[in-house]
């Protein structure tokens, strides 16, 4: 029933757009304002009760042995997981990629959950989910909405825009297939690894292999993306890193299908990365992307090199850690290297100060009021890493001494000295990344000079125009 009330919505919304708005460019704003609805109905969904993390092929979790499989279900929820990210530039941007993939690929496995809709209720309303249990009923007419939206978006666009897919033009296929594989791996849940390969009890230690491969595949991607896009267009460079940050924000939140607690809530650096990313982007502010360029990849960095990887190599959380720190790595360096904002310089060094210092004491207070309650909450936070004392001195013996100097307010602890070393030695490896990255401009300067001489020659040589850019194009 809730199958046919999903057709009949998405139809109604369709003919309500058509028939109630005549204007293309009206159309196109409502069309936004779909879109947007549709995500944030996506993202609170989140909140709501999901077990699909209980979905694992063979292991223990929590004490309990699960040897669950549903492949069926995983492919019909990877395929609609990138709708969130694909329909915001269809509808936002004039790129057509998204527009194909949004209109003929995504669309498929929207309408394969409209088939399957009674699969999802299963996981919706388990009791063992984490996240607001709703009623069955209420549950049910939330997916509708979200169901009707995301079938009607893709068919507005295409109508509004007149886009039909070129059959004829072998650069639309390789396009479609080449892009729909990229855009299936950046949006593939994080609890689908462990549906396939089982919930490991393993715990990847620090420059394992596992570790090193994860590392290996963060710089290849950041390298192939560069180069790839570095002489495209304006609008194609934009277009790759808002849908960058588009998938990071979803992927981000998808970590309270296992529930909501204190110690989840964004404000670890790399966590604000993704409010962060989308802001600086939507809105152009340069000076605040400075900031967070500087401040999020030293911090991705420390996040990479010492991750905290959990048992189960394959795990929800595992998988979570390492798209969310690879992603918040590579967007602040592909929209530097990209041209997206200007190049960073010494007067960057003040909005990094000064953001820097703003979001140290946001968590120093809010961090030490909740611990302060942890009595009461019966939960300990360790926002930006200054209250795990233990941590801190496990990755630095030397500042051991820092554990004896504290004072206390009420219910308030506070160390000055192991504070201060952190906010002060953080900071120091802000100024040593600065120093690379103007080193890397040098770098990358003297390549495209020799790049330029190496086509001038070639061109000289041969008497013919070389098919490789000259120029960037901006």
């Amino acid at each position: 029933m809730y199958s046919l009330i999903t057709l009949v919505v998405s139809i109604l919304i369709v003919l309500l757009v058509l028939l109630l708005i005549k204007s293309k460019d009206k159309r196109a704003l409502a069309i936004k304002v779909l879109t947007i609805s549709f995500c944030v109905i996506g993202f609170f969904r989140q909140y709501l009760a999901d077990s699909i993390y209980l979905v694992i092929n063979g292991g223990n979790f929590d004490g309990v042995f699960y040897e669950a499989k549903d492949p069926l279900q995983m492919v019909i929820r990877w395929g609609y997981f990138s709708a969130y990210s694909v329909y915001v530039l269809a509808a936002f941007t004039k790129i057509r990629l998204f527009r194909n993939v949004g209109g003929y690929i995504t669309l498929i496995f929207v309408l394969l959950s409209v088939v399957y809709f009674n699969d999802f209720m299963v996981y919706f309303v388990d009791p063992k989910a984490n996240g607001l249990l709703l009623g069955y009923e209420l549950r049910a007419i939330y997916f509708v909405l979200e169901l009707s939206l995301a079938i009607a978006i893709p068919v507005l666009i295409h109508i509004n825009e007149k886009h039909v897919f070129n059959f004829k033009s072998v650069k639309e296929w390789r396009n479609l297939i080449l892009g729909s594989i990229g855009i299936g791996i950046l949006t593939m849940p994080p609890y689908i690894p462990q549906s396939i390969f089982g919930y490991v009890g393993y715990e990847p230690d620090s420059f394992s292999l596992y570790h090193i491969i994860w590392i290996a595949i963060i710089l290849a991607m950041t390298l192939m993306l560069y180069f790839l896009f570095r002489f495209r267009n304006y609008e194609e460079r934009y277009a790759l890193c808002l849908y960058l940050a588009v998938v990071l924000f979803f992927h981000y939140n998808s970590i309270f299908t296992l529930g909501v607690t204190l110690g989840r809530l964004p404000f670890q650096l790399c966590n604000v990365a993704t409010y962060f990313f989308l802001i600086a982007i939507i809105f152009k502010l340069e000076k605040f992307f400075h900031f967070i360029f500087i401040a999020n990849i030293v911090g991705t960095i420390i996040a990479i090199v010492a991750p905290d990887f959990n048992i189960g190599y394959a795990s929800y959380r595992n998988m979570h850690y390492i798209y969310e720190h690879t992603l918040v790595l590579v967007i602040p360096a592909l929209l530097a290297g990209l041209r997206i904002f200007k190049r960073i310089n010494i007067k960057s060094l003040k909005p990094l100060l000064i953001g820097y210092t703003s979001y140290f004491l946001f968590c120093f207070i809010v961090g030490t009021i909740l611990n302060g309650y942890s009595d009461v909450t019966h939960e300990t936070v360790n926002y930006f890493f200054m209250f795990d004392q233990e941590m801190a001195f496990d990755y630095f013996p030397f500042i051991t001494f820092a554990g004896e100097y504290s004072f206390q307010i009420g219910r308030f602890v506070v160390y000055p000295i192991l504070i201060s070393l952190v906010y002060f030695g953080f900071f120091a490896l802000c100024l040593l990344f600065y120093l690379f990255v103007q080193f890397c401009y040098k770098l990358d300067d003297d390549h495209l000079v020799l790049r330029l001489s190496s086509i001038m020659l070639y061109e000289k040589i041969t008497g013919k125009k070389s098919r490789r850019p000259k120029n960037f194009i901006d």
